[in-house]
C-alpha cells in the first residue's frame, strides 16, 4: 500500500546507497514513514527509551552511521537470551532486564529510531541457518533515496538473502 505495509523488504547488502544518505532529523520522513515515527504497542517511547536516546553520539554522517550507533549502544546493554520475554514484553521491562531475543532488541532500536526522527518498522521472519529455519524479528529504517533497508540489531548487521520476510507493522502486534 502507499504507507509500504506489505511491500518486500529492501536488503541492504553492504550498505551501498544507504551509506551515501546523509542524516538530517527529520528529513527521512517520506513515503509513508511518517506514520513510522509514531510509537508502536509495546511502550517504544518513554523515560526508558529517552535515557537509550540520551546515551548516543549526536547523529551526524549518514543514516548507516546513526542506525549502526544505536545498534552497537543497544548491543552494549543488553545480551541474547531466551525464554526471558514473550511476544508481549513492554520494551520498559525488557530494558530492565538487560537481556532478551530478537524481538526485545528490535524494539528498543525502534523506539531510540525514532525518537532521534527515523522512521522504523519491525519486521517479522524467519533466517536460514547452517540447515535450520528458525522465526526472526529486525528492522528496517527508511533513508531517502535508498527507502526501507533493513537491519538487525540483535547482531548488528545489514540484513541479507539469509532472512525471509512475512510482515511488517509498528511493532510485533501489528
Amino acid at each position: 500500500g502507499p504507507d509500504g505495509v506489505g511491500a518486500a523488504p529492501v536488503c541492504g547488502g553492504s550498505g551501498g546507497v544507504w551509506r551515501k544518505v546523509a542524516w538530517g532529523r527529520g528529513a527521512a520522513v517520506g513515503q509513508g514513514g511518517g506514520a513510522y515515527v509514531q510509537p508502536g504497542r509495546l511502550g517504544d517511547s518513554g523515560r526508558e527509551i529517552e535515557d537509550v536516546v540520551a546515551g548516543l553520539h549526536e547523529p551526524s554522517g549518514s543514516v548507516l552511521d546513526v542506525v549502526q550507533d544505536v545498534s552497537r549502544s543497544i548491543q552494549g546493554r543488553r545480551r541474547y537470551e531466551r525464554k526471558v520475554t514473550t511476544a508481549q514484553t513492554m520494551v520498559g521491562e525488557a530494558l530492565s532486564l538487560g537481556c532478551g531475543v530478537c524481538q526485545d532488541f528490535a524494539h528498543v532500536f525502534l523506539g531510540a529510531c525514532r525518537g532521534l526522527g527515523l522512521p522504523a518498522r519491525y519486521v517479522s521472519g524467519y533466517v536460514h541457518g547452517l540447515g535450520e529455519r528458525a522465526t526472526h524479528a529486525w528492522c528496517q529504517v527508511w533513508a531517502a533515496g535508498a527507502g526501507w533497508v533493513d537491519l538487525g540489531p540483535t547482531r548488528g548487521e545489514i540484513v541479507d538473502e539469509r532472512n525471509g520476510f512475512t510482515a511488517v507493522g509498528r511493532a510485533y502486534p501489528d
